[in-house]
């Protein structure tokens, strides 16, 4: 059992930090040397110029998680001019150089191989958002052709460290070019969508942008519009573009439909995975029905059978999941006085004024009597453990030992072997079901098929890139609720009688309303007294034995003012019938408290301490510009 909890429990923390690895890969969150952020959002908003050139602002919206952070940079892949950086309206100041000291609220602008950088220093607090703003313009995005004007500028370089969860890209057109006679495209990941968002402006926006993707577009604009532009080419180009943009945006249909279909396969299998195990739990649990007894009386006056009254209590409890084991150690010492081998005494107590009761147990057994296990279990536990040997002990004694320190456990100890012995002489009566309701054994495949289908999943999502637009995670979430449905609920069997148990236990069920309702029957067709003590044994466990009583005292006051030689309706030898009913509930009293008195202990001491949007064309990754930034 607890190397089974073990088990589970190593692989429930593997999983939960694999998890959150792969949580943080799928939120964004880049750490690096302690510290954690998140770019939230990106926005470029883009003036195109007739000239060619383009002026670009880019908000960065940076999330800090944890770690201190005084730095933001920018890496553009080509030369750009005029930079100034702000927040929230706020103009940094210019520096001549990068400062190491990392003075708040200034920024620098250094020339970075065949690029820029750009650097600006702050302060900031762990939870904080705040939005950065870096404008600057690029000189050459525009190549003119004699049939075409080619706008080919990159956004996003694909030296980006970040997942990027929000971007959106807006481009102003200059004047003269429009949605009428401008062609446009994007290059990138699969997700993202560029459309007109009025006759002059275009809307390039993505969700979820993988780290290491490059993200441009491409407009063919009218040649009328553009002049003063330096980039030249005397050739036609326009036909070639078209056809190389058009037949990239096809295949991207192509990939996306495929795409599509992956991530329906994904849901499929995660939603397989998730709802499998409780559906066929679900089936073969309502499948099992209870077999119908052969017989099924309303009252049965003979005793049904000789089992333990212990074992009784597994049996008629068994649906209600009631089994009690006070209940079994009450019913087995009263057998045990039935049968003569121990004897009950009253004997005044230690109190103050000696008027405090207390019940003596002693000991005696013929020779040639055959004792069960659990019997010998219990006399040894009373007279040898808790009376040291002796052949009497009170129930005073008794649950002094169940509570005390250095004797609780041997107590415990006792209470489980003595379940223990019940259960396997329960066990080998035939009553239990243990063959038709067994969980099915595809449950243990399902098991290990999750937890290897989760692992898969972590690895997938951390290491492919394909993977990174797609929901293959949900093939990670359904095996993990498949796996968690299995190991709550895929070893509860559903508790179920054998066709003799199910005999049993209806004869049982008569038997116990005949003992409460035997007052209705003619004098006639009742047993002999000497046969109620018998009952009584098993009124206790069935739970009517002081209604047992009390209705016998009143169907039989002549015999019982005889005094007739019995054992449990005189349960005290010197004193009167009425002593019985106290006699009874001192004796449940005492056994029900100290097995309370060790399972408290036990407790305690285990607490313990401690348009198309494609993926580009031959020249894709070409288009001007492109930055990369990240905070530190």
């Amino acid at each position: 059992m607890f190397k089974k909890i073990g088990w589970l429990g190593l692989a429930l923390f593997l999983l939960v930090v694999g998890g959150r690895a792969v949580w943080e890969k799928q939120s964004g969150v880049l750490s690096s040397d302690g510290r954690k952020s998140v770019l939230e959002e990106l926005r470029y908003e883009v003036a195109i110029q007739q000239d060619g050139s383009a002026w670009v602002d880019e908000y960065r919206s940076y999330t800090f998680l944890e770690g201190e952070f005084t730095r933001g940079f920018l890496d553009v892949e080509v030369p750009v001019d005029q930079v100034h950086v702000q927040e929230a309206g706020m103009a940094y100041h210019p520096l001549e150089a990068f400062d190491d000291s990392r003075p708040e609220g200034f920024f620098a602008v250094q020339p970075s191989g065949t690029g820029t950088r750009v650097e600006w220093y702050y302060r900031t607090r762990p939870g904080e958002t705040r939005t950065f703003q870096v404008r600057y313009r690029v000189p050459e995005t525009v190549t003119l052709y004699r049939d075409t004007a080619d706008y080919f500028q990159k956004y996003v370089g694909a030296a980006n460290a970040y997942k990027i969860r929000r971007l959106e890209v807006l481009v102003q057109l200059p004047p003269g070019a429009d949605r009428e006679n401008t062609p446009i495209w994007a290059h990138g990941p699969a997700g993202g969508t560029i459309a007109f968002m009025d006759a002059a402006t275009v809307v390039l926006s993505m969700k979820n942008v993988p780290p290491g993707e490059y993200v441009e577009a491409r407009f063919l604009l009218p040649v009328e519009a553009m002049s003063g532009v330096e980039k030249r080419v005397d050739s036609d180009r326009r036909q070639e573009l078209l056809e190389m943009e058009n037949a990239a945006a096809a295949a991207e249909d192509k990939d996306r439909m495929a795409r599509g279909l992956l991530n329906l396969l994904f849901l499929g299998t995660g939603g397989a995975m998730a709802l499998f195990p409780g559906v066929r739990i679900l089936l073969h649990r309502t499948g099992l029905k209870r077999r119908k007894p052969v017989m099924e009386p309303m009252y049965y006056r003979d005793l049904p059978g000789d089992l333990f009254p212990a074992e009784l209590d597994l049996l008629v409890h068994h649906y209600s999941e009631r089994e009690n084991v006070s209940r079994q150690i009450t019913g087995t010492l009263l057998d045990l006085v039935y049968k003569g081998w121990i004897r009950v005494e009253e004997s005044p107590g230690a109190g103050v004024f000696g008027n405090r009761r207390d019940l003596a147990l002693s000991y005696r057994i013929l020779e040639g009597e055959m004792v069960a296990i659990h019997e010998h279990a219990l006399l040894d536990f009373l007279f040898n453990q808790v009376g040291g040997g002796s052949s009497k002990v009170s129930l005073q004694e008794l649950k002094k030992y169940c509570g005390g320190k250095r004797t609780y456990a041997q107590a415990y100890s006792f209470y489980k072997d003595f379940e223990s012995k019940v259960a396997s002489l329960a066990e080998g009566r035939g009553f239990f079901e243990r063959e038709r309701n067994r969980q099915p054994g595809i449950l243990s495949f399902h098991l290990f098929l999750s937890l290897g289908l989760m692992v898969l999943t972590m690895v997938l999502v951390q290491n492919v890139e394909f993977l990174q637009g797609t929901l293959v995670a949900a093939v990670g979430i359904g095996s993990l609720l498949g796996f968690l449905t299995v190991a709550a609920f895929g070893k509860k069997v559903k508790r179920l009688l054998t066709q003799e148990g199910e005999d049993q236990y209806a004869l049982w069920k008569a038997f116990r309303k005949f003992l409460e309702e035997f007052t209705t029957f003619q004098d006639k067709e009742l047993p002999e007294l000497f046969l109620w003590e018998k009952y009584l044994v098993y009124a206790t466990v069935l739970g009517v034995s002081k209604q047992l009583l009390r209705q016998l005292y009143t169907r039989y006051p002549e015999a019982l003012q005889e005094r007739a030689d019995t054992r449990l309706l005189y349960f005290m030898p010197r004193g009167t019938y009425q002593d019985t009913y106290r006699g009874f509930e001192d004796l449940g009293k005492a056994v029900d408290g100290a097995v309370r008195e060790t399972m408290q202990m036990t407790a305690k001491a285990s607490k313990g301490s401690g348009g198309g949007f494609s993926s580009g064309g031959s020249d894709s990754g070409g288009g001007a510009g492109g930055s990369s930034g990240g905070v530190d």
